[in-house]
């Protein structure tokens, strides 16, 4: 019975400690690309935590398709990566930089257009309180185990 109350105190604390542990989207957007065209963007890292997803995906549907697709990151100094097709990856970022997203593509025939998106958001981390309830979980199956060790 006593398993039980320390089970309930382990969720109670945890939703009182708990903090935010979900994405917070960075940047979002949907583009074409018509024919042979580069798309730019950007947008200013101000988002803890600082590690970023990012999202480039090809939301064309046929007969419209790619022949070509790529996605480069940028610094003012630095290219961060280039995706070459779309696919999902992560960064870390510098809190107050600005970044520069290019689009590059070529749409297939015969429709010659194609669409794409971006999205970016911070990186989900486990806030203290998920360490603080798995830590009480262990701690309380332990107490629980050794104290039917002893019966």
């Amino acid at each position: 019975m006593k398993i039980k109350y320390w089970l309930v105190f382990s969720v109670v604390v945890c939703l009182l400690v708990s903090q935010n542990a979900f994405a917070t989207v960075i940047f979002e957007t949907t583009g074409w690309i018509i024919g042979s065209d580069e798309n730019n963007y950007n947008f200013v890292a101000d988002e803890q935590p600082l590690l970023y997803e990012v999202y480039f995906t090809d939301l064309s549907e046929p007969p419209m398709s790619f022949d070509f697709l790529s996605l480069t990151l940028s610094s003012a100094t630095d290219t961060i990566f280039t995706l070459l097709e779309p696919s999902m990856t992560t960064f870390t970022a510098e809190l107050g930089a600005t970044y520069f997203i290019s689009v590059e593509g070529v749409a297939a025939e015969p429709f010659g257009g194609a669409l794409y998106g971006i999205s970016i958001s911070t990186a989900p981390v486990p806030e203290p309180s998920t360490i603080l309830l798995l830590g009480s979980g262990l701690a309380g199956l332990a107490w629980y185990g050794r104290k039917r060790k002893k019966m």
